[in-house]
């Protein structure tokens, strides 16, 4: 599935969107750049009305800052929707991979950020195959294990100050 500009306006994000709406039990989405729009936010909050369960793996070791202050400025509002944010802070998580219930998985070179969705060229396979989300579903175990899990409570309890700046950082999204 090619994503970009040339090609239907944000496909991958078409695409995950949808995915969303349609899981019965679960998502996990791998990424190392997570700058979500509206219409993304908004299945996922949908999704964990319904009883969803929506985990986020996200790379805590970045090579660009101001994404990841970017990124982490939508943590209170997935934290709050109920998603389980895992951080992984090993090295950068490189990864890109998308596993919905037990049998689709998306596995490409798109972030979850607008730059992959609507300006760069991307590339990305869609499986309907209980092999293939068997096989992330142990990577997933790995970095399950090597990430921390983040709490509300605590992640509400950053200063003021990082906020401002996390937020000031998500201003500049559609940029990053």
């Amino acid at each position: 599935m090619p994503s970009g500009p040339e090609y239907a306006d944000g496909a991958f994000e078409l695409l995950l969107v949808d995915l969303i709406h349609r899981a019965r039990k679960r998502v996990a989405i791998t990424t190392p750049y997570f700058i979500p729009e509206q219409s993304l936010l908004d299945a996922i909050r949908i999704a964990c009305l319904r009883g969803i369960r929506i985990e986020l793996f996200l790379s805590d070791v970045v090579d660009q800052v101001l994404v990841r202050l970017a990124q982490r400025s939508y943590y209170t509002e997935l934290l709050t929707a109920g998603v389980k944010v895992q951080v992984y802070g090993r090295h950068l998580l490189h990864a890109k991979h998308v596993i919905v219930d037990d049998d689709v998985a998306y596995v490409g070179s798109s972030n979850v950020d607008i730059r992959s969705f609507r300006l760069n060229g991307e590339v990305g396979t869609v499986f309907q195959n209980a092999q293939v989300v068997a096989m992330l579903e142990k990577r997933l175990q790995v970095y399950r294990s090597q990430s921390r899990s983040l709490n509300a409570g605590d992640w509400s309890r950053r200063s003021p100050f990082r906020r401002a700046i996390e937020n000031l950082a998500r201003l500049l999204g559609p940029l990053l």
